[in-house]
């Protein structure tokens, strides 16, 4: 029988990746929202908070998304400016109950739930999602807890979680993102150990368009990477293509690590501008 102590360390493991899935989806959702031309980026105050918040209602609806089934996702400082913002405060005996309280329940029959920010695409104020325009399945979810394993004195808990986030394509337009600043998308890489001191980049998927390439960037440290910018184009002196010898793309290379932990891998369009990333961690052969 696992003692309570294995237990608290195990619901500390879920802890650690719920984040991460909240993270990927919520990146996932916001990309293809602003893909298909659902997304503002105006600065939010506590004076067009509730006009903002209108704004993806009224794309939703042009759009033929049912009102039943919405859900805001929403950080904690945009829920303080939507409180303040007179014009909510002046919307209906509802609002001023929410103001009292502190609680934003449900605003035009749309959910809403606060997240922490760090969940969120950074600068983002909210995101309005119909339940039917996404879904994040969890393949597998397993924990396990060893009890006095060999060289430890206490419990060793090791899991895997695999997920994913799919938005489905005829109702990307059921999705509304406000930030302030536009989101990368999230490319699906990973990294396996090959020969003695190197590693292997891999990416599971195909280019986005015709044009587009891949690149990638080693460091000591995530710190150390290459920057991107969301709408400034890379200087490709700074990163390494993904290549054949023919000069056509290839979704795979193998890197020397040397004293490198850590990769950044991108994809860009034909005129150098990202599109999407991925930074994962080296398994050296």
């Amino acid at each position: 029988m696992v003692s309570d102590a294995g237990q608290a360390l195990a619901r500390q493991l879920r802890e650690v990746v719920v984040p991460e899935f909240d993270c990927y989806c919520f990146a996932e959702m916001a990309a293809a929202a602003q893909a298909a031309g659902g997304y503002a980026t105006d600065a939010v105050s506590k004076s067009n908070a509730y006009e903002m918040f209108l704004k993806g209602m009224e794309y939703l609806g042009d759009h033929n998304v049912p009102d039943a089934g919405r859900v805001a996702f929403c950080t904690y400082k945009f829920a303080n400016y939507m409180m303040q913002d007179p014009a909510f405060v002046k919307y209906s005996d509802k609002s001023q109950e929410m103001v009292i309280k502190g609680i934003l329940g449900e605003i035009d029959g749309c959910k809403i739930v606060k997240v922490p920010s760090s969940r969120l695409p950074a600068g983002a104020a909210f995101l309005i999602a119909h339940s039917e325009a996404a879904c994040g399945p969890k393949q597998l979810e397993d924990y396990r807890i060893h009890d006095d394993p060999p060289g430890i004195s206490g419990w060793l808990v090791e899991g895997r979680t695999i997920y994913d986030c799919f938005v489905l394509n005829e109702k990307r337009n059921a999705l509304y993102y406000h930030g302030g600043q536009s989101v990368f998308k999230t490319l699906d890489a990973m990294t396996a150990a090959t020969a003695a001191g190197k590693s292997t980049l891999i990416i599971n998927g195909v280019l986005g368009a015709s044009g587009n390439k891949w690149y990638y960037d080693l460091a000591t440290t995530a710190a150390g990477l290459e920057s991107i910018t969301y709408g400034i184009a890379i200087t490709a002196a700074n990163w390494t293509e993904m290549k054949d010898a023919s000069n056509n793309p290839i979704n795979y290379v193998e890197v020397t690590a040397s004293s490198n932990t850590v990769a950044r891998i991108i994809e860009t369009d034909s005129s150098g501008y990202p599109l999407a990333f991925a930074d994962v961690i080296l398994n050296v052969g």
